[in-house]
Protein backbone atom coordinates (compact mmCIF):
# COMPACT_ATOMS: atom_id res chain seq x y z
CA UNK A 1 0.00 0.00 0.00
CA UNK A 2 2.74 2.17 0.73
CA UNK A 3 4.58 1.65 -2.48
CA UNK A 4 1.57 2.37 -4.35
CA UNK A 5 1.05 5.79 -2.38
CA UNK A 6 4.23 6.45 -3.29
CA UNK A 7 3.73 5.89 -7.03
CA UNK A 8 0.42 7.62 -7.02
CA UNK A 9 2.74 10.86 -5.38
CA UNK A 10 5.51 10.35 -8.23
CA UNK A 11 3.46 10.12 -11.21
CA UNK A 12 1.38 13.26 -9.33
CA UNK A 13 4.43 15.32 -9.31
CA UNK A 14 5.63 14.31 -12.87
CA UNK A 15 2.16 15.89 -14.22
CA UNK A 16 2.62 19.14 -11.69
CA UNK A 17 6.61 19.05 -12.88
CA UNK A 18 5.02 19.03 -16.94
CA UNK A 19 2.10 21.47 -16.09
CA UNK A 20 4.89 24.25 -14.41
CA UNK A 21 7.29 23.98 -17.07
CA UNK A 22 4.13 24.64 -19.63
CA UNK A 23 2.87 27.68 -17.33
CA UNK A 24 5.35 29.25 -15.00
CA UNK A 25 8.68 27.90 -16.46
CA UNK A 26 10.12 27.14 -13.17
CA UNK A 27 9.18 24.14 -11.04
CA UNK A 28 9.62 24.30 -7.17
CA UNK A 29 7.96 21.99 -4.51
CA UNK A 30 9.00 20.99 -1.11
CA UNK A 31 9.03 17.33 -0.33
CA UNK A 32 9.98 14.91 2.84
CA UNK A 33 12.98 17.63 3.96
CA UNK A 34 14.43 18.36 0.73
CA UNK A 35 13.91 21.16 -1.50
CA UNK A 36 13.27 20.44 -5.32
CA UNK A 37 13.79 23.09 -8.06
CA UNK A 38 13.96 23.49 -12.01
CA UNK A 39 16.02 25.19 -13.75
CA UNK A 40 17.05 26.54 -10.09
CA UNK A 41 16.60 28.34 -7.01
CA UNK A 42 15.39 31.78 -8.93
CA UNK A 43 15.86 30.92 -12.32
CA UNK A 44 13.96 32.87 -14.99
CA UNK A 45 14.86 30.52 -17.42
CA UNK A 46 11.74 29.11 -19.51
CA UNK A 47 10.89 26.04 -21.52
CA UNK A 48 8.91 27.73 -24.08
CA UNK A 49 10.52 30.31 -26.30
CA UNK A 50 9.51 33.74 -25.80
CA UNK A 51 7.06 33.18 -29.24
CA UNK A 52 5.26 30.59 -27.57
CA UNK A 53 4.43 32.69 -24.53
CA UNK A 54 1.84 35.26 -25.72
CA UNK A 55 0.19 37.62 -23.48
CA UNK A 56 -3.23 39.12 -23.46
CA UNK A 57 -4.03 40.45 -20.09
CA UNK A 58 -3.20 44.15 -20.95
CA UNK A 59 -4.62 46.10 -23.79
CA UNK A 60 -3.15 46.66 -26.80
CA UNK A 61 -0.65 44.76 -29.27
CA UNK A 62 -0.04 41.67 -28.39
CA UNK A 63 4.02 41.05 -27.86
CA UNK A 64 4.32 38.39 -30.22
CA UNK A 65 0.89 37.72 -31.89
CA UNK A 66 0.78 40.86 -33.40
CA UNK A 67 -2.86 41.76 -33.07
CA UNK A 68 -4.92 44.17 -30.99
CA UNK A 69 -6.57 42.80 -27.62
CA UNK A 70 -9.42 43.96 -25.37
CA UNK A 71 -6.93 42.89 -22.66
CA UNK A 72 -7.94 41.22 -18.83
CA UNK A 73 -10.17 38.39 -19.29
CA UNK A 74 -11.87 39.28 -16.09
CA UNK A 75 -12.75 42.63 -17.41
CA UNK A 76 -15.83 41.60 -19.57
CA UNK A 77 -16.80 44.86 -20.30
CA UNK A 78 -13.73 45.14 -22.54
CA UNK A 79 -12.22 41.67 -22.76
CA UNK A 80 -12.38 40.08 -26.15
CA UNK A 81 -11.80 36.53 -25.42
CA UNK A 82 -13.26 34.65 -28.55
CA UNK A 83 -11.39 37.01 -30.73
CA UNK A 84 -7.96 36.52 -28.55
CA UNK A 85 -8.13 32.83 -28.87
CA UNK A 86 -9.47 32.77 -33.01
CA UNK A 87 -6.30 35.20 -33.21
CA UNK A 88 -4.07 32.44 -31.50
CA UNK A 89 -5.06 29.79 -33.49
CA UNK A 90 -4.44 32.21 -36.51
CA UNK A 91 -0.78 33.12 -35.39
CA UNK A 92 0.29 29.25 -34.75
CA UNK A 93 -1.11 28.28 -38.33
CA UNK A 94 0.24 31.26 -40.27
CA UNK A 95 3.31 32.09 -38.30
CA UNK A 96 4.51 28.87 -36.67
CA UNK A 97 3.10 26.15 -38.83
CA UNK A 98 0.79 24.51 -35.86
CA UNK A 99 -2.30 23.45 -36.05
CA UNK A 100 -3.78 23.18 -32.72
CA UNK A 101 -5.64 20.21 -31.65
CA UNK A 102 -6.46 20.77 -27.67
CA UNK A 103 -7.28 24.12 -25.61
CA UNK A 104 -6.59 23.78 -22.15
CA UNK A 105 -8.30 25.97 -19.55
CA UNK A 106 -9.16 26.53 -16.22
CA UNK A 107 -12.57 27.10 -14.98
CA UNK A 108 -12.14 30.67 -14.37
CA UNK A 109 -10.88 31.28 -17.95
CA UNK A 110 -13.90 29.21 -19.61
CA UNK A 111 -15.79 31.62 -17.15
CA UNK A 112 -14.72 34.88 -18.18
CA UNK A 113 -14.90 33.79 -21.80
CA UNK A 114 -18.43 32.83 -21.49
CA UNK A 115 -19.20 35.78 -19.38
CA UNK A 116 -17.48 38.70 -21.72
CA UNK A 117 -20.13 41.21 -22.62
CA UNK A 118 -18.47 40.61 -26.14
CA UNK A 119 -19.02 37.20 -25.62
CA UNK A 120 -23.14 37.87 -24.93
CA UNK A 121 -22.72 40.05 -28.14
CA UNK A 122 -23.26 37.70 -31.07
CA UNK A 123 -24.32 34.74 -28.58
CA UNK A 124 -27.45 36.70 -28.17
CA UNK A 125 -27.94 37.23 -31.82
CA UNK A 126 -29.06 33.30 -31.96
CA UNK A 127 -31.46 32.20 -29.52
CA UNK A 128 -30.28 28.45 -29.84
CA UNK A 129 -26.77 29.18 -29.15
CA UNK A 130 -27.75 31.36 -26.26
CA UNK A 131 -29.88 27.92 -25.03
CA UNK A 132 -26.71 25.58 -25.84
CA UNK A 133 -24.77 28.23 -23.56
CA UNK A 134 -25.78 27.88 -20.22
CA UNK A 135 -23.29 25.76 -18.51
CA UNK A 136 -19.68 26.63 -19.13
CA UNK A 137 -19.15 23.18 -20.67
CA UNK A 138 -21.71 23.38 -23.05
CA UNK A 139 -20.55 27.29 -23.71
CA UNK A 140 -17.42 25.80 -24.79
CA UNK A 141 -19.09 22.71 -27.04
CA UNK A 142 -20.93 25.60 -28.57
CA UNK A 143 -17.99 27.66 -29.20
CA UNK A 144 -16.13 25.22 -30.97
CA UNK A 145 -18.67 26.62 -33.89
CA UNK A 146 -16.49 29.75 -34.00
CA UNK A 147 -12.91 28.26 -33.24
CA UNK A 148 -12.79 25.53 -35.57
CA UNK A 149 -14.92 22.38 -35.00
CA UNK A 150 -14.09 21.19 -38.25
CA UNK A 151 -10.62 20.46 -37.21
CA UNK A 152 -12.14 18.82 -34.10
CA UNK A 153 -10.34 20.96 -31.74
CA UNK A 154 -10.85 19.49 -28.44
CA UNK A 155 -11.69 22.09 -24.96
CA UNK A 156 -10.55 20.73 -21.72
CA UNK A 157 -10.67 22.74 -18.60
CA UNK A 158 -8.31 21.53 -16.14
CA UNK A 159 -8.66 22.27 -12.51
CA UNK A 160 -6.95 19.56 -10.88
CA UNK A 161 -4.66 20.21 -7.58
CA UNK A 162 -2.38 17.92 -6.30
CA UNK A 163 -1.31 18.41 -1.93
CA UNK A 164 1.72 19.46 -1.08
CA UNK A 165 2.63 19.23 2.61
CA UNK A 166 4.51 21.79 5.78
CA UNK A 167 5.21 20.21 8.77
CA UNK A 168 4.58 21.69 11.97
CA UNK A 169 7.79 22.71 14.05
CA UNK A 170 6.31 24.97 17.13
CA UNK A 171 3.37 24.04 18.54
CA UNK A 172 0.34 26.52 19.29
CA UNK A 173 -2.35 26.95 22.64
CA UNK A 174 -6.15 26.84 20.81
CA UNK A 175 -7.76 29.97 20.19
CA UNK A 176 -4.58 31.69 21.65
CA UNK A 177 -1.53 31.73 19.62
CA UNK A 178 -1.83 33.43 16.07
CA UNK A 179 1.01 32.23 14.27
CA UNK A 180 2.54 28.59 13.50
CA UNK A 181 5.92 27.47 12.25
CA UNK A 182 6.66 25.34 9.25
CA UNK A 183 9.86 23.28 7.97
CA UNK A 184 9.34 25.36 4.94
CA UNK A 185 7.02 27.41 3.16
CA UNK A 186 8.01 26.63 -0.50
CA UNK A 187 4.81 25.18 -1.59
CA UNK A 188 2.74 28.49 -0.45
CA UNK A 189 4.23 30.04 -4.27
CA UNK A 190 4.86 33.24 -2.37
CA UNK A 191 1.11 33.44 -1.80
CA UNK A 192 0.80 35.99 1.35
CA UNK A 193 -2.86 34.98 1.84
CA UNK A 194 -3.91 31.25 1.29
CA UNK A 195 -6.40 28.72 2.66
CA UNK A 196 -4.73 26.23 4.68
CA UNK A 197 -5.92 22.74 5.79
CA UNK A 198 -4.73 22.27 9.08
CA UNK A 199 -4.03 18.29 10.06
CA UNK A 200 -3.88 17.04 13.44
CA UNK A 201 -2.55 13.26 13.54
CA UNK A 202 -5.81 12.31 15.09
CA UNK A 203 -7.28 12.93 12.19
CA UNK A 204 -9.22 16.35 13.10
CA UNK A 205 -8.95 19.26 10.82
CA UNK A 206 -9.31 22.89 10.06
CA UNK A 207 -9.53 25.35 7.25
CA UNK A 208 -8.20 28.75 7.85
CA UNK A 209 -7.04 31.80 5.64
CA UNK A 210 -3.62 32.65 6.56
CA UNK A 211 -3.19 36.64 7.06
CA UNK A 212 0.31 36.41 6.25
CA UNK A 213 3.32 34.17 5.80
CA UNK A 214 6.68 35.01 6.17
CA UNK A 215 10.12 33.32 6.49
CA UNK A 216 8.38 29.73 7.47
CA UNK A 217 6.00 31.97 9.37
CA UNK A 218 2.02 31.80 9.01
CA UNK A 219 -0.45 34.05 11.00
CA UNK A 220 -3.52 33.25 11.15
CA UNK A 221 -6.87 34.63 13.42
CA UNK A 222 -6.82 32.93 16.86
CA UNK A 223 -10.18 32.20 17.24
CA UNK A 224 -9.86 30.33 13.66
CA UNK A 225 -7.71 27.75 14.76
CA UNK A 226 -9.65 26.14 17.78
CA UNK A 227 -7.33 23.26 18.16
CA UNK A 228 -4.03 23.02 19.57
CA UNK A 229 -1.21 21.69 16.81
CA UNK A 230 1.84 20.33 17.89
CA UNK A 231 5.35 19.17 16.22
CA UNK A 232 4.81 16.85 13.53
CA UNK A 233 1.68 17.94 12.79
CA UNK A 234 1.03 19.04 9.39
CA UNK A 235 -0.86 21.95 7.08
CA UNK A 236 -1.64 20.97 3.27
CA UNK A 237 -1.91 23.50 0.60
CA UNK A 238 -3.36 22.51 -2.66
CA UNK A 239 -1.27 23.61 -5.42
CA UNK A 240 -2.43 23.59 -9.26
CA UNK A 241 -1.19 20.88 -11.78
CA UNK A 242 -1.33 24.22 -14.31
CA UNK A 243 -1.36 27.82 -14.20
CA UNK A 244 -4.84 29.63 -13.92
CA UNK A 245 -4.25 32.10 -15.93
CA UNK A 246 -2.98 30.79 -18.98
CA UNK A 247 -4.62 28.71 -21.62
CA UNK A 248 -2.57 26.04 -22.93
CA UNK A 249 -2.51 25.06 -26.75
CA UNK A 250 -1.49 21.26 -27.67
CA UNK A 251 -0.10 21.48 -31.33
CA UNK A 252 0.99 19.49 -33.77
CA UNK A 253 2.82 19.51 -37.19
CA UNK A 254 1.43 17.77 -40.36
CA UNK A 255 3.51 18.63 -42.95
CA UNK A 256 7.02 17.50 -42.18
CA UNK A 257 9.31 14.57 -43.39
CA UNK A 258 12.18 13.80 -42.24
CA UNK A 259 14.65 11.29 -44.71
CA UNK A 260 16.61 8.06 -42.65
CA UNK A 261 17.92 6.19 -46.04
CA UNK A 262 20.95 4.28 -45.15
CA UNK A 263 23.13 4.30 -48.90
CA UNK A 264 23.52 0.39 -48.57
CA UNK A 265 20.95 -2.86 -48.52
CA UNK A 266 21.52 -4.97 -45.58
CA UNK A 267 19.86 -7.90 -47.90
CA UNK A 268 18.53 -8.50 -51.17
CA UNK A 269 14.91 -8.47 -49.85
CA UNK A 270 15.58 -5.28 -48.23
CA UNK A 271 14.95 -2.18 -50.46
CA UNK A 272 15.37 1.75 -49.19
CA UNK A 273 11.49 1.92 -48.53
CA UNK A 274 9.90 3.87 -46.11
CA UNK A 275 9.61 1.94 -42.92
CA UNK A 276 11.66 -0.34 -40.80
CA UNK A 277 13.40 -2.68 -41.97
CA UNK A 278 15.47 -6.10 -40.09
CA UNK A 279 18.07 -8.16 -41.65
CA UNK A 280 19.04 -11.36 -39.60
CA UNK A 281 21.13 -14.44 -40.22
CA UNK A 282 21.27 -17.56 -37.84
CA UNK A 283 24.72 -17.62 -36.37
CA UNK A 284 23.81 -20.86 -33.23
CA UNK A 285 21.23 -22.63 -32.95
CA UNK A 286 20.78 -25.39 -29.89
CA UNK A 287 17.97 -26.93 -27.70
CA UNK A 288 15.93 -24.05 -25.37
CA UNK A 289 18.28 -21.42 -27.09
CA UNK A 290 19.78 -19.23 -30.22
CA UNK A 291 21.57 -16.44 -31.39
CA UNK A 292 20.69 -14.05 -34.03
CA UNK A 293 22.87 -11.94 -35.83
CA UNK A 294 21.27 -8.65 -37.90
CA UNK A 295 20.74 -5.30 -38.99
CA UNK A 296 17.75 -2.46 -37.99
CA UNK A 297 17.75 -0.09 -39.65
CA UNK A 298 14.54 2.73 -40.87
CA UNK A 299 15.11 3.20 -44.34
CA UNK A 300 13.09 6.70 -47.15
CA UNK A 301 10.97 9.25 -45.89
CA UNK A 302 9.27 9.29 -42.84
CA UNK A 303 6.38 11.96 -41.91
CA UNK A 304 5.49 12.83 -38.30
CA UNK A 305 3.29 14.53 -36.53
CA UNK A 306 5.81 16.41 -33.81
CA UNK A 307 4.29 19.18 -32.31
CA UNK A 308 4.48 21.62 -29.19
CA UNK A 309 2.95 23.37 -26.87
CA UNK A 310 2.30 27.71 -26.38
CA UNK A 311 0.30 29.09 -23.68
CA UNK A 312 -1.90 32.47 -23.86
CA UNK A 313 -1.60 34.71 -20.40
CA UNK A 314 -5.31 35.88 -20.16
CA UNK A 315 -5.58 37.74 -16.75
Amino acid sequence: QAMAQQKHRFNTFKEAFCGALLGEGVFHFFGDGVDNYFPGPGSTNYVLPPHYRLDCSSAGAVTYGGWTTGGDWSAKATATPIYDVNQMLLYLSQTLGLQVTEIWLSRTQAQYLIDANDTAAWVEKSPRLAESMLTVESGLAALNKVVGADQGLVWKIEDRTYPERMIVTTPTVASTSTTITVDNDAPLRGATTPKLMFHKADGRERLITATNVSSNTISFTAADLDLSMDVGDFIIYNNRIRAEDKLVFKTTETDRQVFASLPCQTGPEDTLTPGVHIYTQEIVKKPNWFIIGGTYFRGGPQAFNAGGWATLKTH
